[in-house]
């Protein structure tokens, strides 16, 4: 959209994948949680390269994953990840007309969203509740959020909430 593809931003997006593959994970409610720091990244590559742009992260990105962790469900994770990616790649669009407090509902909508539709796809077949389904997708969300509020108020200086 406004600009083409670094070789710093692509450094980047493969260091968050290494990232990924190795943080750790911790237990809240007797659910893993494992940030995903590949969607706050898609934030990031959204607000900067468009809606296209963060589609095919989005997509790079969730095959990956599929492949590394999610071979069970394969191509769960590059789904709903082009489907986030088309969502946050449309901020770019709005982030002259929204406020900062209406781009972060809308991101932490977009989350969610994420979470209950892989979540959706990985326990269909389980004797998994829906409260089940809420509560976990809720966890990831916030986790996702407090982590881009983090970063974008201490690193990346307020690229998000500008």
């Amino acid at each position: 959209m406004k600009h083409s593809l670094s070789l710093p931003f692509v450094g980047f997006a493969i260091l968050v994948l290494v990232l990924q593959t190795f943080i750790p994970g911790f237990s809240l409610g007797g659910e893993k949680i494992v940030p995903d720091l590949l969607l706050i990244f898609m934030v990031y590559a959204g607000l900067l390269y468009g809606r296209f742009s963060s589609i095919l992260i989005g997509f790079g990105f969730g095959l990956v994953q599929d492949f590394a962790s999610h071979f069970e469900i394969i191509g769960a994770m590059a789904f709903t990840k082009s489907l986030t990616g088309f969502g946050l790649g449309s901020l770019a669009l709005y982030r002259t007309v929204w406020p900062p407090i209406i781009r972060a509902l809308i991101v932490t909508s977009i989350f969610l969203l994420h979470f209950l539709l892989f979540f959706f796809i990985k326990f269909n077949g389980t004797p998994a509740s829906t409260a089940l389904l809420f509560q976990v997708a809720i966890l990831h969300t916030l986790v996702g959020i407090i982590i881009l509020w983090i970063l974008d108020k201490a690193i990346i200086r307020n690229l998000f909430s500008r």
